[in-house]
Formats: structure tokens, sequence, C-alpha cells
């Protein structure tokens, strides 16, 4: 197993959080139950993978209905789209033969699988598919994903190969990107969407492009109730015939809140003192967390509006936080407790 160390790592923070306001947030998540599709329903041998060919038409994992779209044209030839299921841990080899691969070489965490999906609608043709949660979660709320990206495509985008183009051209200044945009439907209607870059090459210093090489988790919270959940892909690089870059990523496992509970949100408090102050700040910040009476220690993330993470530390409320490091700038802090979490923007000056 390897891991490519050329490709750096990276948070993406959605246009809805950079244009969070700077008041407190916390979402209480005791006491409301929470279901995760890891995928260890499905049993695989060491570097094998499920692909459909038993013509099951999708799998349950969690409170998810995952499907997939499986075609045998003859006995040596087949075709599928949609979602299967993977334990391979080979990321080094390039091209379609290695496409049921995580490009982070192994699954997330302690699951003994990742679920491979190739985005392509089987009627249309389009970088779209759908999952499904089942009674006990349609109608409620999806809280997580964590998404990587596929081996194929990673290395189709990092060198290039005799379809798609090798992400920012042969200077590194091409301004290239490969997205997923997950879009909540319920009724019929979308309630919300986040978007998250695999890869990105948009920016001036060329040292900042990255192609996504990590387990990399993203919140589903404020898309609202959903009965569906649409992935999609678009990437910079199209031709004649659509996107050029292989449509696909992997999922390390999804979380949904059961649907006995009404909300994931049991207590919202908006207060005119922002959590993390002064703001600005200038050298030194503090936390101060509402509640917090035995100054539990909090996970504070800082990124700034590229989506880089700038900071990362273990917080204990009340203790100060040198920020003198950071440059003069807007940022956006997150901060993870065991009972709550809190995204606020902040001004450094």
């Amino acid at each position: 197993m390897h891991q490519t160390s050329t490709i750096k790592r990276i948070t993406n923070i959605t246009a809805t959080l950079l244009g969070a306001a700077a008041f407190i947030c916390i979402t209480s998540v005791s006491g409301y139950g929470q279901t995760t599709a890891d995928f260890s329903e499905t049993e695989l041998d060491e570097e094998s993978y499920w692909n459909g060919s038993d013509d099951s038409g999708g799998f349950e994992s969690g409170n998810i209905f995952f499907p997939n779209y499986f075609t045998w044209w003859d006995e040596d030839t087949y075709s599928w789209s949609g979602f299967a299921v993977s334990n391979v841990t080979d990321n080094e080899t390039p091209g379609y033969g290695n496409h049921y691969s995580a490009f982070t070489g192994e699954p997330y965490g302690n699951n003994p699988n990742y679920a491979v999906v190739y985005v392509s609608d089987p009627s249309t043709f389009e970088n779209s598919m759908f999952l499904y949660p089942d009674e006990d979660a349609k109608g409620g709320y999806f809280r997580e994903i964590v998404v990587t990206n596929n081996t194929y495509s990673a290395i189709a985008m990092r060198d290039g190969d005799d379809f798609s183009k090798k992400f920012g051209g042969e200077d590194g200044n091409d301004p290239d990107w490969f997205l997923l945009t997950l879009v909540a439907w319920h009724d019929g209607d979308s309630t919300g969407e986040k978007e998250f870059y695999l890869a990105d090459y948009r920016f001036e210093d060329n040292e900042n492009n990255y192609i996504v090489d990590s387990w990399e988790s993203i919140s589903l919270d404020g898309l609202g109730p959903v009965d569906s959940l649409e992935l999609r892909l678009s990437s910079s690089d199209v031709g004649d015939y659509g996107m050029n870059t292989p449509a696909y990523l992997c999922i390390g496992e999804v979380t949904t809140w059961d649907d006995n509970d009404p909300t994931p949100v049991a207590a919202i408090e908006n207060e005119q003192q922002p959590l993390i102050y002064p703001n600005p700040v200038r050298d030194q910040a503090h936390i101060r967390i509402p509640g917090n009476q035995h100054n539990e220690p909090v996970d504070l993330r800082i990124m700034d509006m590229a989506g880089r993470l700038v900071y990362s530390a273990g917080i204990n409320p009340g203790s100060p936080i040198d920020l003198s490091s950071l440059p003069d700038g807007i940022y956006v802090a997150m901060i993870e407790g065991q009972n709550f979490h809190h995204s606020q923007r902040i001004i450094k000056r």
C-alpha cells in the first residue's frame, strides 16, 4: 500500500459555510439516534470487490439503499454503474483496470470495505447517481458522508491518459477542477446542496493545487429532510461527448439520523457574543462554550477562504489561543465537542 506524498491533503469548505454569520449556533446531538452505512454487510475476500454481477440491483448498508445497474452484454463483457463495494488497496496502478480502488489505499477508519461509485445514469448517461434512505430514515436527515478519490480518476488527473488531460497542463497553470455536488431531494424538490472539490488547480500559487488522497468528511447538516441524495460529478476537462475525467469516487461511510428523531437539531442558541472572541482578533483569542461547566476540551480547526486548513488543535475553553502566526484576513473556524458543533467566521487583523 502506497500513500502518494506529492498530492496535497485538503479540507474543503462549502460556500454555505464560508458565508456563515458570526453568531453562536450549537447543535446538540445527545439523545438523537443515528445509523452509519459502513459497507460491512458485504462479505468480501481480501483484495476483492462486489460489482453487482449477481443482478441483485444494489445493496443495503445502514439505513440506505445503494442501487447498482449491471448488464451482461455477452459471457465476457459487462458494464455497470451506481455503487459497488470493495476493499482493494492498490492505489498505484493507473487505468480502467484498477477502477475498484480508493486512492487512499485503504478503507476508512476501521471499516472493512468502502463503496466505489461510478456516477453515470444508465438512462441519460449524465454524471448523476442517487442513493436512497430506507423506511427507517426516509424523510429524515443525513448527517455526514466521507469521500475520497478513486485511483483511476486520481491518476488520470495527476498524469493524464488517452482520454483525459493532465490537470494543470504541462506547466501546472491550467485552472482545472473536479467537483462533487451533493443535492438533497424531498417530495420532488431540492432542499439544498453542498459542494466538495475532489481536485482543484485554480490557485494562483501552483503549490496549493491538490488532488484529494485522504478520506474527507462532508457535513450534511442543514440540508433538510431527505428521501434521496443525488451525487453529481463535474470537471473542467470536457470533450465532445461530455466529461473526460473518469466519473468515479469512493465513499468511506454515510451517517443518517434515525427517522424517530424529528430533527437532528435539539437546541440552537443565538447570542450576540460569538464563541470565539474577540472578533476581529489580533494575536490571541478565547473560546467560550455556554453550558460547558466542566471545561471539557474541544477541537478547533481554522480554514482560510480557499478551504485550506491553517490551524488545528485541541483547546481547553478559557485557555488563550495563539493566532499570531496567521496572516491578516477572513477565516472560518469550526469547533467540535462531544455534544455540539459550531462554525463561525472570524477576522484576523
